[in-house]
């Protein structure tokens, strides 16, 4: 009976230490499909395109026009809206755009009406949900 104790003992601690480091690490925040840090705005005055661009490189997913997303600064949601693709630097091939940036590409979004204090350098796009593969093309 002692034997059987102590392997409960055992078990009962590891679930306790396993509880634990799980708090310490923050599983429980909910992971984001899509990042961006933004670290570029500017103010947009044409005759077409009136608001802000922000600009970043995806460092997780993918983004497609349309698709929805928050901007974060210091965790707390400050913006929301959908994808508009501006430009994606260093296109192979601009004529064969579908509207779509994978990992690592540098891109540039529109916000209508945005104003330049609404986004900050520093803040991040997220988005909990990607409407393509973020498997990119094969170049062809």
């Amino acid at each position: 009976m002692h034997i059987n104790n102590n392997k409960n003992f055992r078990r009962s601690t590891l679930t306790l230490a396993a509880c634990f480091l799980t708090a310490l690490t923050g599983c429980g925040k909910p992971a984001h499909e899509v990042e961006m840090k933004i670290d570029q705005v500017d103010e947009l005055r044409g005759m077409i395109l009136k608001g802000i661009s922000i600009t970043g490189a995806i460092t997780k997913g993918c983004l497609a026009n349309d698709d929805e997303y928050r901007v974060l600064r210091d965790g707390e949601e400050i913006h929301t809206n959908t994808v508009r693709i501006l430009n994606i630097r260093d296109l192979k091939d601009p004529d064969a755009f579908d509207g779509k940036a994978y990992l690592e590409d540098y891109v540039t979004l529109y916000i209508p009406d945005g104003q330049k204090g609404d986004v900050k350098p520093g803040d991040v796009l997220v988005s909990d949900r990607v409407s393509i593969s973020c498997d990119r093309p094969a170049a062809g």
